[in-house]
């Protein structure tokens, strides 16, 4: 049955050459904070960074994962991983080392891609040309998205892979397609192997979907979006079913583990609410400091009345078609960092409402807009509302550039695993005079990933368990946290902070 296609958006199209300009500024506003310094800041390597190549350079290596077997989904000591990002990090591995600037280049990519496709997925959402625009500029200046798009792990695929599958999402909805449905299925389904937030959100997210929009669709393209969907989750069943230990590290964060009670429903309530807060959203953010700059909010301030605008607009403006959409965007936003008791908030698990968020900024610089243009005088209440913008929005980024690139690499280096590259160094250089190594101060969970980074080509025997007898023995070398040395040990490196302070020494004891 032949359909029309329903109008992207109801506006005036802007020109061609207006349209690159401002994709232009767009770029020149995003890249530089997401690419400077990278290989500095954060001030280390993290072990969940190096977690995600690690098994892609096993691959590559021999054929099998860190565990000696292979499955869709990564090996790691407590739990099986997403793969996207350590594909797409690998490559870069791989041709020019194990280096931070091979690891994060990619989130970088991935951020400045899903700015992109916020571009286009919001000029629809909001039946406006200027809508995704004015939702990319928002989204680009947000600490919780510049922080993101700078660190190498699995949550800088949750923006573009969302906002790729809801596009996905829109076209099959103004075209009632199967083939379309498909896709949209099929890549809302897809976003398991980019983050584990999405075990929750895909399934959450698809019966939304077909919730509002199920009826319009019509059956046919109802079932192909099902049938793909769980067509690509196949190899993510397989492995679930494979690998017993694949969910067990979340289930023991899982809020309702010991069933639903009175104390359970609080504890979800009071951390899907937290997440609304201003507290989290624009004084002080995720607790977590590998998640956020300590000192800054998720958000900027001068979003707030914006927002706040946005949601009004979006209750009261029933010519919005996407509204119902934008709406339960907003409300399954909280669900995965609700459901996890480890945090009472969770930047990362939550990544997946900032563009909605943005969007409802958007909608409110619009709404203000349009009101502005219906004025008489409305030339100077334009110039007073950009003034009156313009020096929060300046004061703010520049705050914000203050703690993200000068204090919070020389702060946050404690929660980035800062020294132990140069404790393996340290080991390397030394190794030639002793006989065995002993290292004190890895997790337990993260060995398999230091043993391929750092010692499957370190020309000594190393055990990583400090609680190793042979590592008191003659001609052992060992590298634990600065602190009283036994006697008659020869020191061969101090490993200091970047304020100078001593955190971890390598010290040997003679043959």
């Amino acid at each position: 049955m032949a359909t029309a296609r329903l109008p992207a958006h109801r506006a005036r199209a802007v020109p061609a050459v207006a349209r690159l300009a401002v994709l232009a500024t767009l770029v020149l506003v995003a890249a530089p904070p997401r690419l400077w310094d990278l290989a500095r800041n954060p001030p280390a390597l993290n072990a969940d960074e190096l977690g995600n190549v690690a098994p892609v350079l096993s691959i590559a290596r021999t054929g099998r994962d860190l565990d000696g077997r292979l499955f869709p989904l990564t090996y790691h000591r407590i739990t099986r991983r997403p793969p996207l990002y350590g594909l797409l990090a690998g490559p870069p591995t791989l041709v020019i080392g194990t280096t931070p600037l091979a690891i994060r280049l990619p989130a970088a990519a991935l951020g400045l891609a899903g700015l992109g496709l916020l571009w286009a997925t919001g000029s629809r959402l909001l039946e406006h040309p200027w809508g995704g625009p004015a939702a990319a500029f928002v989204m680009a200046m947000t600490p919780w998205h510049i922080h993101y798009s700078r660190i190498g792990w699995e949550p800088a695929t949750v923006i573009p892979l969302m906002l790729a599958a809801l596009w996905l999402w829109l076209r099959a909805v103004e075209t009632r397609a199967p083939r379309d449905a498909a896709w949209a299925g099929a890549a809302l389904a897809f976003t398991v192997y980019g983050y584990k937030a999405f075990d929750v959100l895909a399934p959450a997210w698809l019966g939304a979907l077909l919730g509002l929009y199920g009826r319009r669709l019509g059956w046919r393209p109802v079932a192909a979006a099902v049938a793909a969907f769980g067509v690509v989750l196949v190899p993510f069943a397989w492995t679930s079913l494979a690998d017993p230990t694949m969910h067990r590290w979340a289930a023991g964060l899982f809020v309702f583990a010991k069933g639903i009670d009175a104390g359970a429903l609080a504890a979800f309530a009071g951390r899907y609410l937290a997440h609304f807060s201003a507290t989290f959203l624009f004084l002080h953010g995720d607790p977590n400091t590998r998640h956020h700059a300590p000192g800054a909010g998720m958000l900027f301030w001068w979003m707030a009345p914006l927002i706040v605008i946005g949601l009004v607009a979006l209750v009261l403006r029933r010519d919005l078609r996407w509204r119902g959409l934008i709406a339960v965007w907003l409300l399954l936003y909280p669900l995965a960092g609700a459901l996890t008791t480890d945090q009472p908030v969770h930047a990362s698990r939550t990544l997946f409402g900032l563009p909605a968020l943005s969007l409802c900024a958007a909608l409110g610089a619009l709404t203000v807009g349009r009101w502005i243009a219906r004025q008489p005088a409305r030339f100077l209440l334009g110039v007073a509302a950009a003034s009156a913008l313009a020096v929060p929005v300046a004061y703010e980024a520049a705050r914000f550039a203050l703690i993200e690139f000068v204090r919070y690499p020389r702060e946050s280096w404690a929660r980035w695993d800062y020294g132990h590259a140069e404790i393996f160094a340290a080991l390397r250089a030394a190794s030639g005079r002793y006989d065995r190594a002993c290292v004190e101060v890895v997790d337990w969970y993260h060995h398999p990933t230091y043993r391929e980074v750092y010692l499957r080509d370190l020309p000594l025997p190393v055990s990583l368990d400090p609680a190793d007898p042979g590592c008191g023995r003659a001609g052992t070398l060992v590298a634990t946290e600065a602190r009283a040395l036994p006697a008659g040990v020869v020191v061969e490196a101090v490993v200091r902070s970047p304020g100078g302070e001593p955190i971890y020494v390598v010290y040997g004891r003679a043959r």
